[in-house]
């Protein structure tokens, strides 16, 4: 493989709302976003493209698909962590109602098992088969990713061999782009959450998840 390009999906309303992961649609900004993010891509030589089957990686896949000539490969291994019983709620509510296991989220991220969900282990663990799985695919090609913000601080953490303690460490912006290069056998991190193609889109782009 020679690079991985990270995609973060666009912007969707529940973003804009404050809600622990988006959901459902892009919005308009988000389509344009992932627009414009796809014509950065053109030059890219990228010969395929991954996503999480969630509808707006879905979208924002198939938007850079289109203007790139490629076909969309769905795997669940890249879905978002699993945030159980937090999925969907407003962020301002959980640091009202849940404190004590926000504020443990904030400090020490790996020891997070969320309830009826996921901990970033169970996330690096199939984040790390699906690195294993395309390397040997495509071995020598440009692959696109398109995914949520943790798999990617994921896989850059992989890469790298950094801890999951550090996850809240990192973030990665909607239609933010991000490039591991894979040179004599490791990764090297050559971008990391570059949104320059964004710049004049007037709404707020720096919209993370928890």
């Amino acid at each position: 493989m020679k690079e991985l390009l990270l995609i973060r999906h666009g912007q969707t309303d529940w973003n804009t709302q404050g809600r622990v992961q988006g959901g459902g649609d892009l919005n308009n900004t988000g389509i344009t976003q992932s627009n414009l993010l796809a014509t950065v891509l053109q030059d890219s030589q990228a010969s395929t493209i991954y996503t999480s089957p969630s509808k707006r990686t879905h979208q924002t896949a198939m938007i850079i698909a289109t203007a790139l000539s490629l076909e969309v490969n769905t795997t669940p291994l890249l879905k978002d962590i699993d945030y159980g019983v937090w999925s969907g709620a407003l962020l301002a509510d959980l640091i009202k109602d849940d404190p004590d296991l926000f504020e443990q989220w904030e400090k020490d991220p790996s020891s997070v098992t969320f309830p009826e969900g996921e901990s970033l282990l169970d996330l690096r663990t199939r984040i790390s088969l699906f690195m294993d799985e395309i390397s040997e695919k495509h071995s020598s090609e440009t692959v696109v990713v398109v995914t949520h913000e943790s798999p990617i601080i994921s896989m850059v953490a992989i890469a790298l061999d950094i801890p999951d303690s550090s996850h809240r460490k990192f973030h990665a912006d909607n239609a933010s782009l991000t490039v591991l290069e894979f040179k004599n056998t490791h990764y090297i991190l050559s971008t990391f959450n570059d949104t320059s193609h964004l710049d004049g889109i007037d709404e707020s782009i720096n919209i993370h998840e928890i």
